[in-house]
């Protein structure tokens, strides 16, 4: 899948999953989902001009949020160099390897967790699971239980289908916020329906 596809994927699904958060919550928290929804593609690398400078700018993207989070709760200077080693680490990865099991997604969310607040390791947890999920349906191989690799064979990563995932996502997350914003939970309605049947 496209970055675009797990941003949105990864947004839509953490907001439908904790619709019950309050603002200041449901913000931060779609961002950290977005940020994990894109984590497990940190060692998506190809062999063209610039690969030690595109290795730098994804571990920069996928500190900014965390460190930025650390730095409001206080965390100490070598548990942001911990999360920078971790990244460094990912980025040497073969794609769709460890950073794409579940010992990964564990590791990674133990290590967010110590450098901000626990309050965040849902969100991260939906964002980064959601990644998993979504390259699970594609052709190629995905580690999920390391070093083995499974997949499902139905979706091309850049095909129609992703396109049409990411979009219905986009849509699904921005019909959530602004219900919200409208003080309307959408998600809370649907199920107190259908408990009501």
């Amino acid at each position: 899948m496209n970055g675009r596809t797990h941003e949105m994927t990864a947004a839509a699904s953490a907001v439908a999953l904790m619709h019950g958060a309050d603002t200041k919550t449901l913000v931060v928290g779609s961002m950290v989902a977005l940020m994990a929804g894109t984590l497990p593609d940190i060692d998506l690398l190809d062999n063209r001009k610039g690969k030690g400078l595109r290795m730098v700018s994804e571990v920069v993207k996928q500190s900014v949020i965390p460190i930025g989070m650390s730095i409001y709760y206080g965390s100490d200077i070598y548990q942001i160099c911990a999360w920078i080693t971790l990244c460094i680490i990912l980025v040497l990865q073969p794609h769709r390897g460890f950073s794409h099991s579940l010992w990964c997604m564990a590791m990674m969310c133990g290590a967010f967790v110590w450098l901000t607040d626990q309050t965040y390791a849902t969100w991260f947890l939906i964002g980064y699971g959601s990644h998993l999920a979504l390259d699970l349906l594609n052709t190629k191989n995905v580690s999920l239980f390391y070093p083995a690799g499974t997949c499902m064979k139905l979706v091309k990563a850049g095909g129609l289908a992703d396109d049409i995932i990411g979009v219905i996502s986009a849509a699904v997350f921005t019909i959530l916020v602004l219900l919200r914003f409208a003080d309307i939970d959408l998600i809370k309605e649907v199920v107190t329906a259908l408990n009501g049947i």
